[in-house]
């Protein structure tokens, strides 16, 4: 686990918030920036019991459920406001039945059509000592530590599984989709801006350079996988190209960054758009109207389109030259 304060947020399984930070507070604050759209409604899972100012930042967000070892009185009182909230104290190592291996690891247990799947659990601690870099360029400091960050997160993340990381926060997280290359879209689109700096951890090999090469392109500096594939090497060379490493428990890639803005895709330039000022006031009505049907208790999916919707009708009731010319800024800004 993590020795410092650290803040997880999840989503139908999957974290969409992870941070580590020498207060809880903080960590709070920075796993929220991860993803805090999909963080609405989420639960949250602390390693440290949670203080009052903690408390209070996250009662400003909907959140079903809070997982800790421990809450004060002052926590208790400010969360329990918080009408549909559960509070659940669970200690950090809860004892459960050791596997027969002998090396002391526990029981993960699976329900399965007509009985379980038993097997040990997946908690072994990392260790930076097996890993192997495998193309030019050192990892520095920063990097090493993010890389060990993000290896310990990518674990618990449905494969394919990638995670984006910097200053030990997730910035990006893609999950669960039958090809590589789409989860390394996902978490370079979730990351946006972030995605430059950030390292990358995969839970399995990389089958083609493409994915490495996606996540080059967004401005990724270091990436760390398995390894295993027998295309290693033009996903080491993909690395090398890129001025950078590849390193991992067996192998991993570390991915230089002087090169990557040269090979960020450049802007369309055939695509006319509209102004600028104009679509931010768009996306600021309906984003207005999107916290109201939030704070009714609308998923957020359904949230956005009822915002969308009332928009629109607002603006076709004000004449059909600026309606239809809305309904094209509001489509390209939600």
């Amino acid at each position: 686990g993590f020795t410092e304060p650290a803040v997880a947020i999840v989503k139908h399984t999957i974290p969409c918030g992870l941070s580590e930070r020498g207060d809880l507070a903080t960590a709070f604050d920075e796993a929220l920036r991860g993803d805090p759209v999909s963080a609405f409604g989420g639960i949250v899972a602390l390693n440290r019991p949670v203080d009052g100012e903690t408390a209070r930042r996250m009662a400003e967000i909907f959140f079903e459920v809070v997982v800790a070892p421990g809450f004060d009185d002052e926590t208790i009182e400010t969360l329990g406001k918080r009408k549909s909230l559960r509070l659940l104290r669970m200690p950090l190592h809860m004892a459960s039945a050791p596997a027969p291996d002998g090396t002391g690891t526990s029981w993960d247990v699976r329900p399965i059509a007509g009985g379980l799947l038993v097997q040990t659990a997946d908690c072994a601690p990392v260790d930076t000592s097996s890993w192997h870099v495998v193309t030019a360029r050192q990892p520095n400091v920063q990097e090493m530590d993010d890389l060990a960050f993000a290896w310990h997160a990518v674990r618990h993340v449905k494969s394919n599984a990638i995670v984006l990381a910097r200053d030990r926060a997730l910035t990006g997280v893609g999950s669960g989709q039958p090809n590589r290359l789409e989860s390394v879209r996902i978490a370079v689109d979730k990351a946006g801006d972030l995605a430059a700096g950030s390292v990358l951890a995969s839970d399995a090999f990389f089958p083609f350079p493409d994915g490495l090469e996606a996540a080059i392109a967004a401005g990724v500096t270091a990436a760390i996988q398995p390894g295993g594939s027998v295309r290693d090497e033009a996903v080491i060379a993909a690395a090398d190209r890129a001025g950078g490493e590849h390193k991992g428990r067996r192998d991993a890639v570390d991915v230089g960054r002087h090169r990557v803005e040269d090979q960020r895709p450049k802007p369309r330039q055939d695509r006319q758009q509209p102004p600028l000022v104009v679509r931010h006031q768009v996306a600021q009505r309906v984003d207005g109207r999107l916290a109201r049907e939030l704070q009714r208790g609308r998923d957020i999916a359904a949230a956005r389109d009822a915002a969308e919707d009332a928009f629109l009708r607002r603006q076709a009731a004000g004449g059909a030259a600026a309606g239809g010319n809305a309904a094209v800024l509001a489509a390209s800004c939600l």
